[in-house]
């Protein structure tokens, strides 16, 4: 007999004959490993919160997500100024998980506002938008990040929210939705020059 990892594996994992069943193999360590990473920041998470130091329970947010209005915006900055409430929006926004920095990013700003209220902002406060860089729950953003993808640079994080804050119209069938006004309209107006005409 072989090492007991090699006697573990033969057991575990079938032999393959064909490349659909090595594939089938592959998908399925992949998703167990997907599986156990979730549970392992799930169990990391709650040991930084048992380990904090203080009996105090997690702190709590006052506001409930996602924000859907400016004014739930204004109020969940003004709560985050202070220190407490700012490590409860981070855990909060860091379970969101994902398994790369799109995925993460996406997965926290869906959990922080709606689509409707990500229409009002840009990263920076272009073509007559809000910035979100500016508001303190950015930080949060960035922090909630790095706690799912460690090397994240303010580059890499500014750019991928830009990019989902930029995107928000075309989200829910935004564009999509005037484009097929504009089609309803057109129509309209090729109707009426032919009655007109007859």
């Amino acid at each position: 007999m072989g090492p007991y990892w090699m006697n573990y594996f033969v057991h575990v994992v079938p032999i393959c004959v064909t490349d659909s069943q090595v594939l089938k193999c592959l998908a399925k360590l992949t998703y167990e490993v997907q599986h156990m990473r979730k549970e392992l920041l799930a169990m990391k998470n709650s040991l930084k919160c048992a380990c904090n130091g203080s009996s105090s329970p997690a702190p709590e947010l006052k506001s409930t997500l996602p924000l859907s209005t400016e004014e739930e915006m204004a109020i969940m900055c003004d709560e985050v100024k202070e220190g407490m409430a700012m490590d409860a929006l981070v855990n909060t926004l860091s379970v969101a998980g994902g398994d790369t920095l799109v995925k993460v990013v996406v997965n926290i700003m869906r959990k922080l506002m709606t689509n409707d209220l990500a229409k009002v902002y840009s990263a920076c406060g272009r073509k007559g938008k809000k910035s979100l860089v500016a508001l303190p729950v950015y930080k949060a953003i960035e922090s909630a990040v790095r706690k799912n993808i460690v090397g994240a640079t303010d580059c890499d994080v500014r750019a991928k929210v830009s990019r989902y804050l930029a995107c928000a119209m075309d989200r829910e069938g935004g564009e999509r939705k005037e484009d097929v006004y504009r089609q309803q309209c057109l129509g309209i107006y090729w109707r009426c020059v032919r009655s007109a005409d007859s």
